[in-house]
């Protein structure tokens, strides 16, 4: 069997091409410049992938017109696409995303980043680029494969945590969430009244969380979280945060789970065992 792909070099060049062409757009969109030369990749599993992302992409767009805030589609949007996808080299390779993100996933990122004068269309991240980060439909996916855990009652609990932002400054970009348990306190660090309560730190322009991340960045290289407990995470995220709330007027135990401290307490991702 095989999945389709378009080269990251087709995709860009379909980009460039479409936002060339929409550079005079004034009031309205300008239609895509058709579809760039599609490749077929082998593939281990037995799976008919045109069938199946059509299927998915359905569902996201039935999602997207009944979610009332980007936050809410793509939580659920994540479940979506990752019970439907199975384990494939596909997934693993930016092409494929990009095939999805550019053929039958289009209209869908049409839709989730409408048309400005600023922005007349969608970034090229959404369509190709070799990490695939910022690709709408990759992210979904590995929001969830970050976050999933068969042991839980419910395998996605941890999907249904964070925003937009969180998710993609401060989850997808960091090496400490390659550790299931590390995710999971860090989660519940930033969420401690659970996946739809306000964020624990913020401040203006999200400065708390952003001098926070870079100081988990700093720390990060000394610390063995494969061998750290959910629990042993949460204590080591809080010492972190501990040692910079100063700055921003903050105490360590001041906004902690149930407002006191528990400080007393491209893949390669660690699962709980």
């Amino acid at each position: 069997m095989s999945y389709p792909a378009i080269s990251q070099n087709n995709a860009i060049r379909w980009w460039k091409d479409w936002k060339n062409a929409s550079k005079e757009a004034d009031d309205s969109r300008v239609d895509t410049p058709g579809f760039p030369k599609i490749d077929e990749k082998e593939d281990v599993t037995a799976f008919d992938w045109i069938d199946v992302v059509g299927g998915v992409v359905s569902d996201l767009e039935k999602a997207f017109s009944k979610a009332s805030t980007n936050i809410e589609f793509e939580k659920r949007g994540s479940e979506i696409i990752h019970r439907k996808f199975p384990e494939s080299p596909a997934l693993m390779d930016p092409d494929f995303w990009s095939w999805i993100a550019i053929v039958p996933g289009k209209n869908l990122i049409l839709q989730r980043y409408p048309f400005t004068k600023r922005s007349p269309i969608p970034d090229i991240l959404n369509f190709c680029k070799k990490n695939a980060q910022e690709s709408l439909f990759f992210r979904l996916w590995v929001r969830s494969e970050i976050s999933f855990n068969e042991k839980l009652d419910d395998p996605y609990e941890y999907t249904k945590y964070g925003d937009v932002e969180f998710w993609r400054s401060h989850t997808f970009r960091q090496k400490y969430t390659e550790s299931w348990n590390v995710f999971a306190a860090f989660a519940k660090f930033q969420y401690p009244n659970g996946p739809d309560s306000p964020a624990r730190l913020k401040g203006e322009k999200e400065i708390e969380i952003r001098e926070f991340v870079k100081a988990l960045k700093r720390s990060y290289a000394n610390i063995n979280s494969d061998v750290l407990s959910e629990e042993q995470a949460y204590s080591y995220l809080e010492n972190e945060w501990a040692k910079i709330s100063h700055k921003f007027g903050s105490t360590s135990d001041s906004e902690g789970k149930n407002g006191t401290s528990r400080s007393r307490r491209w893949f390669s991702f660690s699962k709980p065992k």
